[in-house]
């Protein structure tokens, strides 16, 4: 049971984004019940489980661009001191720490807050430092990364567009090279306005979920392209 735990969300979470669930954000399906199994591990006093729940939760959030909630799952996390340092030893961790740079990123955007910017910046340093030192695949997350960071500098539109598809270029991963695209319609369109251009990144990004046969996402990017 303990083991069950530690891996049902993750479980749940990928049967969410292949299309088994209405509501892709919310953890209840064939592998677990979200509500429950939080409060049996609130109950329990499992904060290691607890934390484990709560990351998948962020980081289903993030993936879907629902940024409010995110936060909050972010906040709830930041009561565990102690137990998020079991992700350091978990086999997702580079996740972890890739979502939340990725969330400090576009929270700095929308609150001007700084320490969401140098939290962020700590992380993709961290990374780097790790991939240095021969840690393998935090290459796959650092390109998405810089070109949030440079995005946030950038003051006209094409370089933008550039940083994004340089990071497209550089991620070896098909749902990587997704969100990547993803972002970057999100940035073109509500900084620069541009929906024609960020309308190509979501075509993109469509094409690179339905290949991951993530059927969530690929619904989530249709439905912003009939916004577009």
């Amino acid at each position: 049971k303990g083991v069950l735990v530690l891996t049902c969300h993750f479980h749940q979470r990928v049967l969410n984004l292949m299309g088994h669930s209405d509501r892709p954000t919310i953890l209840t399906g064939k592998a677990m019940n979200q509500s429950e199994l939080q409060r049996e591990l609130e109950e329990s006093g499992n904060e290691v489980g607890l934390v484990m729940l709560l990351d998948n939760l962020f980081q289903i959030n993030c993936i879907f661009e629902q940024w409010e909630h995110a936060h909050k799952y972010y906040k709830e996390l930041q009561k565990y001191a102690e137990a998020l340092k079991t992700l350091e030893t978990h086999p997702g961790t580079r996740q972890n720490k890739f979502f939340t740079a990725l969330f400090c990123l576009v929270w700095h955007r929308k609150t001007g807050r700084k320490k969401y910017w140098s939290k962020a910046q700590r992380i993709v340093s961290l990374l780097k430092e790790q991939q240095a030192a021969g840690s393998p695949n935090n290459d796959c997350f650092i390109p998405i990364l810089d070109a949030e960071m440079s995005a946030s500098k950038a003051t006209t539109k094409d370089k933008v567009h550039a940083a994004y598809w340089k990071a497209v270029d550089a991620c070896k991963y098909v749902h990587l090279r997704a969100l990547a695209h993803e972002r970057a319609a999100s940035v073109i369109e509500k900084s620069f306005g541009d929906r024609f251009l960020a309308k190509e990144h979501l075509q993109a990004a469509k094409r690179h979920y339905t290949g991951w046969e993530a059927l969530a996402k690929v619904r989530d990017i249709e439905g912003k392209l009939k916004y577009f």
